[in-house]
């Protein structure tokens, strides 16, 4: 099944071990780690109360006033595409 190969390749890619078990391993340990969760810090109250929502609805508005809300975001997109690009090779192999 593609799945379980594409998930083996990132389990390999971001433990960095060759080995299938011991690859799983640490990525089930890292995605375990509070690191995943994409906040590193607690989002302030003025990034999400109404006026967050007004002034930080586009991009330029969420980097200056809401930036704690935009780094997170920023990790979470870039976990996506890693993610995504895992997916679109495995497509491609069909």
């Amino acid at each position: 099944m593609c799945y379980r190969k594409q998930v083996l390749d990132i389990a390999r890619l971001v433990a960095q071990e060759t080995d299938n078990d011991t690859a799983k391993e640490h990525f089930i340990r890292k995605m375990n780690h509070s690191d995943m969760y994409f906040i590193e810090e607690d989002i302030p109250k003025n990034e999400s109360d109404d006026n967050a929502h007004v002034v930080c609805g586009d991009v330029e508005g969420a980097k200056k006033y809401c930036p704690t809300r935009w780094r997170a975001s920023q990790r979470w997109f870039a976990e996506d595409h890693m993610v995504s690009k895992q997916h679109q090779s495995c497509d491609s192999g069909r």
